[in-house]
């Protein structure tokens, strides 16, 4: 009898409470909470998960000209893909100074261990 697998349900659920609590909704952190399921499958309810939560272009909320309706979609992805990039670039920059930091904290350990053994001598 096979195995019956990760059902969608199963990962909205879990996505649902982790973008709630404000975690990262990854297939890695998912699988992590399940304990279980191969990351394809799980991969591939997460992009349905984040593409059922993304918002409709202004165009498909209300009828319109098609010319108008084009216009707006086109408009729509452009304000998408620009916050986009500029979220990416946010992102960017926080890992690059939280590696920052992190050097930083490996530093002042390495001189904090320092001392102490300068202090049993």
């Amino acid at each position: 009898m096979a195995r019956p697998g990760i059902r969608y349900a199963q990962v909205a659920e879990i996505a649902d409470r982790l973008a709630a609590e404000g975690k990262p909704v990854a297939p890695q952190v998912i699988r992590a909470e399940l304990g279980e399921g191969s990351f394809s499958t799980i991969t591939k309810h997460v992009r349905a998960w984040q593409e059922s939560r993304r918002p409709q272009s202004p165009a498909q909320v209300c009828e319109m000209p098609e010319g108008v309706r084009r216009a707006l979609d086109q408009l729509w992805m452009a304000l998408q893909a620009e916050a986009g990039q500029i979220i990416e670039a946010v992102r960017a920059d926080l890992m690059q100074r939280v590696q920052e930091a992190q050097a930083r904290e490996n530093e002042m350990t390495a001189e904090l261990e320092r001392v102490a053994a300068m202090e049993q001598r």
